[in-house]
């Protein structure tokens, strides 16, 4: 079974680039996680609205939150699963081009997907991207429930 499942034009990207270009200057940040009792710099930027603070921007079934991810030229993201509280989010490209990639548990390519269409993933399946020589902005709707049980809200 794949770790995603496409969803045609899910969003409205030009309203989504709208909302960006009017919150970056006040909410875009560099994303930051914790490790151990330090604080690491991941390299890449990331914009979040809360549910209640996105739900009328955004117009999807509850969520967790939302997120712009803006990814600078030749980044290469740690291979990964969301160790957070979610399970799945339906995503889609606003800009670049650089597809996510998805492995297996010994870190192996085992799917690829280049957001012809906005998905739904599993994120607790391994995935990374490895970015080309452009700016990659997404965007994202993160769900505590699975692809399963998001699929029936759609």
């Amino acid at each position: 079974m794949r770790p995603y499942v496409t969803l045609g034009d899910y969003f409205d990207k030009e309203k989504l680039l709208t909302i960006f270009e009017y919150y970056k200057d006040e909410k875009l940040q560099p994303y930051r996680t914790k490790g151990g009792d330090k604080v690491i710099d991941r390299g890449y930027f990331e914009m979040y609205f809360s549910w209640e603070d996105g739900k009328d921007l955004f117009g999807t079934p509850p969520c967790r939150g939302y997120q712009f991810v803006y990814m600078p030229p030749e980044y290469k993201m740690v291979i990964h699963k969301d160790l957070s509280l979610i399970k799945s989010r339906i995503g889609c490209l606003l800009e670049g081009s650089a597809e996510i990639l998805f492995y297996d548990e010994d870190e192996n390519v085992i799917d690829r997907y280049d957001y012809a269409e906005d998905i739904l993933t599993d994120v607790q399946v391994k995935h990374s991207v490895v970015n080309n020589d452009e700016w990659r902005l997404s965007f994202f709707a993160n769900f505590e429930e699975s692809c399963d049980e998001v699929k029936k809200l759609l």
